[in-house]
């Protein structure tokens, strides 16, 4: 039998190396999960009569395209706005590409415009923080996905809690451009360095399974807690160095003949050893890892707390300034040079207990915050600066948005 491995991992290689864009574009990707919860921050469950799915059924009527699961309604969009639930039920909204932050945040107003009088109806409120604020996520239960179901299965096997990560958490997530291998590289390398402290800005979980959480970076403590050999924290310098390991991982399930068949700790490599990968293959080998920063056919960096969108906007601003300030991007990285994976553990674990207290890889954290908001603005119009601000004046003191935001964050 023919071993295709060799063949399979450069066709990743070549789907990651397909990403890579001209130097002009300087496009953000923008998804933030929201939680819906009934006036007393209850939890909302996506089945029967006044569930979530009738409020997409409601919404449905502004989006031309539908997805549906088992019949169920569970996504919509209009090809600008994807509108996607995760698995217990929070309504995700990904924004496309755009260089325009202006432009972003129309979109998004449009969609919390539409959603706004349905959930009103219901007597709902759209939360924008990092954690529910009143379930335990075992007693959430899932959407009808059956790849919600199989992850579910396999992450219980695996992890201490990983239904934290799944059922009770809410993110931010903000997707920038690689123009080639070697920017990859720098890009990656730093969204990993700074992942720590993006987790601290953006901190927004005042309530932890039910009770108040007193520490920092709920979020990051939840992914530690789900699988360590598809999460954390990576260190690679080329597009085939991330296929090799997307190549080593566990699939957990793969689509035959138009369903989801579960492979039980066996590896890609072991599952298409004598066989050749295909596009869709590759896609969904590669959405079934969750580092703190992932790739696709552009670097996702996944560290930030569902927050509400003058922050989620500032946020958007902070990563277009750094991530494509060429200058900045080396500077960092230089100041940074000695920094291992395990380096990386270790601060976002003296984060979590310290917060703003502790130093950052050895450097003094106040002079590390305004330096970092120093490089992203050269890079910003003064539109961007002022949409900045916001997160800026927070960092600055020491003040994470629970803090500022507390007891909750809600649109309606």
């Amino acid at each position: 039998m023919i071993d295709f491995k060799n063949e399979n991992i450069e066709k990743i290689t070549d789907f990651i190396a397909s990403g890579v864009k001209s130097q002009n574009s300087k496009k953000i990707g923008v998804e933030c999960e929201h939680i819906i919860t009934d006036k007393e921050n209850n939890y909302v469950s996506f089945y029967g009569d006044c569930g979530i799915e009738q409020v997409l059924n409601q919404l449905a009527e502004f989006y031309p395209n539908k997805t549906y699961s088992d019949g169920h309604l569970v996504g919509l969009d209009d090809g600008k706005v994807f509108i996607t639930l995760e698995p217990a039920a929070q309504i995700e909204v990904s924004i496309i590409p755009l260089e325009c932050i202006k432009e972003i945040e129309r979109l998004y107003c449009s969609f919390v415009e539409k959603i706004t009088p349905i959930l009103q109806e219901f007597g709902y409120k759209l939360l924008n923080v990092g954690y529910h604020p009143t379930a335990k996520a075992d007693n959430l239960p899932l959407i009808p996905k059956e790849r919600y179901r199989l992850m579910d299965s396999y992450f219980v096997a695996k992890g201490n809690k990983p239904r934290y990560m799944m059922r009770g958490s809410a993110s931010v997530q903000v997707n920038i451009d690689y123009f080639s291998e070697s920017d990859f590289a720098e890009k990656f390398r730093l969204a990993n360095l700074l992942t720590p402290l993006f987790y601290l800005i953006t901190d927004n979980v005042g309530t932890f399974e039910g009770e108040e959480y007193d520490k920092y970076s709920a979020r990051s403590f939840a992914w530690e807690n789900v699988d360590n050999s598809r999460c954390g924290f990576l260190n690679f310098s080329t597009f085939k160095e991330y296929a090799q390991w997307i190549y080593s991982t566990e699939p957990i399930f793969i689509q035959e003949n138009g369903k989801d068949v579960f492979f039980e700790n066996q590896s890609n490599e072991e599952i298409f050893k004598e066989r050749q990968i295909t596009l869709n293959d590759i896609k969904h080998i590669m959405s079934m890892v969750f580092p703190n920063v992932r790739v696709k056919q552009f670097i996702e960096i996944r560290a930030a707390d569902s927050m509400p969108i003058e922050y989620m906007l500032a946020y958007a601003c902070l990563i277009k300034g750094l991530f494509y300030n060429s200058d900045a991007v080396k500077e960092i990285n230089s100041m940074f040079g000695y920094v291992t994976v395990e380096d990386m553990i270790n601060q976002i674990a003296l984060i979590r207990v310290n917060g703003f207290k502790c130093n950052y890889y050895g450097y003094y954290m106040k002079k590390l915050i305004e330096n970092i908001f120093d490089l992203a603005e050269k890079m910003l119009t003064a539109e961007e600066k002022q949409i900045l601000m916001s997160l800026k004046e927070s960092a600055n003191s020491f003040k994470t948005l629970k803090q500022l935001l507390s007891p909750e964050v809600t649109i309606l």
